[in-house]
């Protein structure tokens, strides 16, 4: 009978200390624990190391004696149930601690040292499924394809029949469906396992009380409105999955969970526990951003989480921009807002929103001091999509190259956004897609329009580790009804600056000068691309381009012109998201007195 073939993995090497400082010190070298495995499987070598509880044990740097033979004697069972994950059941498993095997060894009379640990395998032959069934099953459920007669019959494919199986019933409304019987017989003459698993549904339940503990500030009532658990309604884990999320997004509960009770209740009924751990009632928070330009903007805010005992939150934002700008007509801005914010006002999902915002814009095509109140209602359709209605009432007060106005308007603002990224200042994956339309009616001073505003962007991550992404952002706008000479200064648009074309000065582009005061145009376009690499540990690099088209008329249908930019940035991950510092170069259509070179120093990607 020929010798199996070994496959011998050199570890780890570590030492041991044993007996009193007057004995000896027996020291290991990387020979002294090993690793054999018959056949030339590398990548089955590789899973068992990783299992391995004696190598566990020596990266956790727990060489002790009575740890090692500890470690040694769990290495049965951590290798039998990685062999049985990779359908590997009849396998042959050994385990030596200074030659001796040490499952015989006693723990009474355990050695003082350790001088060598061996393990060797034979995983013996994979195993195929001669049997695979499971039931009953509902008409929705969709078993993996790994779980079939002739398939490899790993433990992997057998759970994930079994939680596909459950999970099922309970989306059909049978919360205690369960697995009441199990067959699996390995038959190793033939290396087939036969798998026979029975589930019983149990009755079809509808949704029970909703019982709330833990809250002590947020009212009951209120709760129960923002959770929306529909009590009386068939069971469905997603409802109480939706109910968790609308919860946490309040930001007023740091810990939300929901139990099913163990027993139905009357009419085949499921009471749900709830239990809250309610968050700090304040918050303040601040940001910083900084442009060799644009100069130096900061903000700040307080927050408060449940200002009435219904999750109402209120909110102070304080904003200061441009502050040391290098353009001499680019003044210190001011922003002032206050916003309230009542979940659920008229029904789950659909809250209530309204906002004061006090705002001084001293750019250099205008000068514009401006109020705005706008109220409305956010509708929540599912956690990537929602929509915004509200009312607008501004009165403004304009200096620019048309002279001195005062002027109120009216309007309706309707806003949609998709947003499936993974990190909203860190994107990896995913798209983000805001659309904003605001018809007005001017009331003096201005005339009657819409505008539109809209902003895609698309995150592809590559390789299996993720470590570059592809960013890319598209960015459109247009004014419709007045003319540059009879809008609102700020529903206009330019390019140039950190949001819309890096290493072009800010605003740069309009759609021509009057008294060297620039023109906004009423048709606006925007590319952004960017390649981000991590590149070791938390450092990441990043090159980009951006271009930008301001338009003389609506819907890019006039006359304009293009200006362009290009750079390279560094990227530092933090626990809140990475610092940002860009260096960018004007590429094309740049003024005559523009800089070299814009840096950009800030918070979160540009996009």
């Amino acid at each position: 009978m020929s010798t199996p073939s070994h496959l011998r993995i050199v570890i780890l090497a570590f030492s041991a200390a044993i007996g009193l400082a007057t004995n000896p010190v027996f020291a290991f070298d990387r020979d002294d624990l090993v690793i054999k495995i018959a056949g030339e499987n590398a990548e089955l070598a590789g899973i068992l190391e990783r299992t391995s509880s004696v190598v566990q044990a020596l990266n956790d740097d727990r060489t002790s004696p009575i740890e090692l033979i500890a470690a040694a004697r769990s290495e049965y069972r951590q290798m039998l149930g990685a062999l049985y994950a990779q359908a590997h059941y009849s396998p042959i498993i050994s385990v030596t601690v200074n030659g001796l095997e040490v499952s015989e060894i006693s723990p009474l009379h355990e050695p003082d040292s350790v001088k060598a640990i061996t393990i060797s395998i034979q995983p013996g032959p994979i195993f195929k499924f001669q049997t695979a069934k499971i039931g009953p099953l509902t008409p929705q459920t969709d078993i993996p394809g790994g779980f079939e007669t002739g398939k490899t019959a790993t433990v992997s494919s057998i759970k994930s029949a079994a939680s596909s199986s459950i999970s099922a019933w309970r989306s059909a409304g049978h919360a205690k469906a369960e697995i009441t019987d199990q067959n699996i017989v390995a038959d190793h003459e033939s290396n087939h396992l036969d798998v026979d698993i029975t589930i019983t549904p149990g009755p079809r339940l509808k949704f029970g009380d909703l019982n709330i503990t833990g809250n002590k500030d947020v009212r009951s009532d209120r709760i129960r409105i923002i959770a929306g658990l529909p009590v009386g309604a068939v069971y469905n884990p997603t409802e109480i999955e939706q109910s968790a999320t609308r919860l946490r997004r309040t930001e007023a509960f740091a810990s939300v969970t929901f139990t099913e009770a163990e027993n139905i209740g009357p009419q085949n009924s499921l009471p749900i526990e709830l239990t809250l751990t309610e968050e700090r009632p304040r918050r303040v928070g601040f940001g910083a951003e900084l442009s060799s330009v644009e100069g130096f903007g900061t903000n700040a805010y307080w927050l408060h989480r449940n200002l009435l005992g219904g999750a109402e939150q209120l909110r102070f934002d304080f904003e200061i921009d441009n502050i040391g700008a290098t353009d001499a007509e680019n003044g210190v801005d001011y922003t002032f807002s206050t916003n309230y914010g009542k979940p659920a006002a008229f029904g789950t999902d659909k809250d209530f929103y309204t906002q004061l915002v006090i705002a001084r814009e001293d750019e250099p095509s205008y000068l514009s001091d401006t109020i705005d109140l706008e109220a409305g209602m956010t509708r929540i359709v599912s956690n990537e999509l929602q929509w915004q209605i509200g009312g607008l009432y501004r009165i403004g007060d304009i200096q620019d190259a048309f002279g001195d106005r005062q002027y109120q308007l009216v309007g309706s603002p309707f806003e949609v956004t998709w947003d499936t990224r993974d990190a909203p200042l860190n994107a990896t994956q995913g798209t983000y897609i805001n659309t904003n339309l605001v018809p007005f009616l001017g009331i003096n001073d201005i005339d009657n329009g819409l505008l539109l505003t809209f902003d895609g962007r698309k995150y592809l991550a590559l390789g299996e580790e993720k470590s570059t992404v592809l960013a890319g952002r598209v960015q459109f706008g247009t004014l419709a009804g007045p003319d540059s000479d009879s809008a609102p200064p700020d529903y206009l648009f330019y390019a140039g600056g950190g949001g819309s074309v890096r290493g072009q000065p800010y605003q740069a582009l309009g759609i021509g000068e009057i008294d060297d005061m620039i023109i906004g145009g009423t048709s606006y376009l925007a590319l952004s691309g960017e390649i981000r690499a991590t590149v070791r540990g938390n450092f990441g690099a990043v090159a980009f381009y951006d271009a930008g088209y301001v338009g003389d008329e609506a819907f890019l249908q006039g006359e304009g012109s293009w200006l362009s930019g290009a750079g390279l940035g560094l990227r530092y991950q933090t626990g809140f998201g990475p610092l940002r510092a860009d260096i960018a170069f004007p590429v094309s259509g740049t003024p005559d007195d523009a800089s070299q070179f814009q840096i950009y120093i800030g918070i979160g990607q540009a996009f």
